[in-house]
């Protein structure tokens, strides 16, 4: 059976931060928190423009 943490905590030291997990025997997980870049969407974004002398749906 896997341990449950106690208590979960976001520590920042400088500039990394890092999620504190505490266990009930007094142990303690520390795990960094890592920023990934954002995924490029999957469709590209229409081009939104206000010409109206351009036909609809093109």
């Amino acid at each position: 059976m896997p341990k449950e943490p106690v208590a979960i905590e976001i520590v920042q030291e400088g500039d990394e931060r890092f999620i504190v997990k505490t266990y009930d025997d007094g142990s303690a997980e520390r795990v960094p928190i890592v920023k990934r870049p954002r995924k490029p969407p999957r469709w590209p974004y229409r081009k939104v423009s206000f010409d109206k002398s351009r036909k609809k749906g093109f």
